[in-house]
């Protein structure tokens, strides 16, 4: 059993007085503004701080704008080890030189701080990160270049991570995972579109069969969501640049190439005015150019796109059904399409297009 219908009404509902008495009170700033973000499962603020009243010890002059985390109760409850994990393991990439935002010590110069709220008063985890400058690909035109960025910088990740262990990166049934894809059958009923039902039930068949396949392929840490909702660019001479990722809430242990399926498969849905099937060339090729895949990887690259594609829909849908949040159906209409034209063409084709 996956972890879906346990996340999908746990999240918290902060005001702004909540918030500004939290970061206060875990943080030592005076907060001046709070912007509630787009977010599945976790409540998340841009938030600004006054230099009137600050942590001494987190004090950075130029350092005044961070983004507060609220992660869910589910989460916080359960898997209090996992978030501690996934901090580290961003704290190891920034330490290495990879671009991501670093996290801001509570007063108690512990990672994390906690919360109680709500009628039912759940555990809450909390964590501070700084901001990063720069916009998000959401306000960005996918063009080849950028999606071959992309795809480097997600290589300089995994180049990066490689030997590095953590027990609690490990997370059996967690819903995001393309391991626990086998278990989004029950879900498949959500989906009015009968032809994108019926490609989404070959899909999970199919991966079944490819059980085998996959399990010849590499593993390691991995950032679980690496796309344009967590990538930044800068504009640097009339030119996008690439600049960083954030949100490791995902990072876990598994199969590498998930995260190469992931990457690709979500700027194949948000390249509005580019065709997909070259936008996903040009990701991969630009991860290849600093990382190679084996071939068992090449093998289940096309079906783990199309596993993820499946996922994103069918949990976007369920968790819209409990939370009626329009962002969580973010997928739908452009990851529809993608998927009925991927599934159309056979592998070694879409295989060969992309490496041309």
């Amino acid at each position: 059993m996956t972890e879906s219908c346990e996340h999908a009404d746990s999240k918290s509902q902060l005001s702004f007085k909540e918030v500004t008495e939290l970061t206060n009170s875990i943080y030592g700033f005076k907060v001046a503004s709070a912007k509630e973000l787009n977010s599945y499962a976790d409540q998340s603020f841009h938030i600004t701080v006054t230099n009137g009243e600050t942590n001494s010890e987190n004090s950075q002059p130029n350092q005044q704008e961070y983004i507060l985390k609220i992660f869910n109760s589910f989460d916080s409850e359960s898997h209090s080890a996992h978030i501690l994990a996934q901090i580290r393991f961003s704290e190891h990439l920034r330490s290495r030189g990879f671009p991501s935002p670093g996290v801001v010590r509570t007063k108690d110069r512990t990672f994390t701080g906690e919360t109680r709220c709500g009628d039912d008063s759940k555990l809450h985890m909390v964590a501070l990160f700084e901001f990063m400058e720069g916009n998000l690909l959401t306000k960005a035109d996918i063009t080849e270049a950028i999606a071959y960025q992309g795809g480097q910088l997600l290589a300089e990740l995994h180049n990066n991570v490689e030997g590095y262990t953590d027990e609690n990166l490990i997370r059996e049934n967690f819903n995001w995972s393309l391991s626990s894809l086998f278990s989004l059958r029950s879900h498949a009923d959500l989906m009015k579109d009968e032809e994108s039902k019926s490609i989404i039930l070959e899909v999970l068949d199919k991966w079944d069969e490819i059980q085998h396949d996959l399990a010849l392929t590499p593993k390691g840490p991995i950032h679980g969501d690496f796309n344009e909702t967590n990538i930044f660019f800068k504009e640097v001479e009339d030119t996008k640049v690439i600049v960083g990722v954030i949100d490791f809430n995902d990072s876990h242990f598994n199969h590498t190439v998930f995260d190469v399926a992931i990457y690709m498969m979500y700027m194949m849905t948000c390249c509005h005015e580019a065709n997909p099937d070259e936008i996903a060339g040009f990701c991969f090729r630009g991860y290849l150019s600093l990382r190679t895949l084996q071939q068992s990887e090449l093998d289940v690259l096309y079906y783990c796109i199309a596993g993820r594609l499946v996922q994103s829909l069918l949990l976007g849908l369920y968790y819209y059904s409990v939370r009626k949040d329009p962002y969580l159906l973010i997928t739908q209409k452009g990851g529809q399409k993608v998927l009925k034209d991927l599934w159309k063409k056979q592998p070694c084709d879409v295989l060969k297009n992309w490496l041309k």
